[in-house]
């Protein structure tokens, strides 16, 4: 880059400060940068555990909600709007015994518009998909698809 350049470029930097201030000024208030929250002043979310919905045939049931819902995620930033299990996050926590089977019955409670824009050109995305689309997953068991 020529000095020449250079020297333009920093000064239109330098001018245009200001009005980015101004256009910034109630986002700094709300949000902050990830490197200005302080570090580990909010307790850890423990999840509840799920309260099975009964039994039949020797099989414990657990029936899930997926919903969106508001959390505060760290005490420095105001709530945002999430998609979870239960009204919760992270996700509940189901208690299981080896050898003993589980059954979930999963119930889509998503909003049918996203939350974000989606782009249709994307493999898997392209209409007639939904908008709204969810695969849900356990962590720390065997699960047949």
């Amino acid at each position: 880059m020529a000095s020449t350049n250079r020297r333009e470029f920093l000064k239109l930097a330098a001018a245009s400060l200001p009005a980015l201030a101004l256009v910034t000024g109630d986002a700094q208030r709300v949000y902050r940068a990830p490197d200005a929250l302080d570090r580990y002043i909010d307790p850890l979310p423990i999840s509840r555990r799920m309260v099975p919905q009964g039994t039949r045939k020797g099989v414990t049931r657990y029936h899930v909600r997926m919903t969106e819902f508001t959390r505060q995620l760290h005490s420095q930033l105001p709530p945002t709007r999430l998609w979870g299990f239960e009204g919760q996050y992270p996700g509940p926590t189901f208690e299981a015994f080896s050898g003993k089977p589980v059954e979930v019955l999963w119930e889509n409670g998503l909003p049918t518009k996203h939350i974000f824009d989606i782009d249709p050109h994307i493999h898997g995305a392209m209409p007639p998909s939904p908008a709204v689309r969810t695969v849900t997953h356990l962590h720390g068991s065997r699960t047949r698809s």
